[in-house]
């Protein structure tokens, strides 16, 4: 996967238009706040097995354990951080330290009391911007889990 030469431009109106949409499943949720991001920077769409097939916690969760079922040989079944690793895996998406995450970079936050989250790592490099049913919010980096390389 490549970004676009101008990619940086991309992400930043990316930021600048939806960061104060609401959260809404199945349009603007963690997953989608993500992949919508990388489709503008590289023009791939890593969540087109997704789209249009939930529109609640409890479908996307349905969702999330059809996709993952058999994921690494096993038949039980997985959420958000499985779903995550199988279509970094797809896409060649390398997993990375925290420390060497970079601007544009797909991050995973076990958020006390929710679960995980996907999340985008901010132009400035420091913080990831989330997408949660209380809104568009900000982790540092460092705080994440895990972290996947984008081009």
């Amino acid at each position: 996967m490549t970004r676009h030469s101008d990619w940086e431009q991309r992400l930043g109106r990316y930021f600048k238009a939806n960061l104060r949409q609401p959260f809404l499943w199945g349009h603007n949720d963690c997953a989608l706040f993500v992949c919508n991001a990388i489709l503008e920077m590289t023009g791939v769409d890593l969540a087109a097995d997704a789209r249009g097939k939930y529109d609640s916690k409890e479908t996307a969760d349905l969702f999330l354990a059809a996709s993952t079922a058999d994921w690494h040989g096993s038949p039980s079944f997985g959420g958000l951080a499985e779903y995550a690793d199988k279509i970094a895996a797809q896409h060649g998406l390398e997993e990375v330290s925290l420390s060497l995450a970079r601007r544009g970079d797909i991050v995973l936050w076990d958020v006390p009391g929710v679960g995980p989250a996907l999340g985008i790592v901010s132009l400035d490099g420091i913080y990831a911007w989330f997408a949660g049913p209380n809104g568009i919010t900000k982790n540092k980096v460092r705080k994440c889990d895990t972290a996947w390389r984008v081009g």
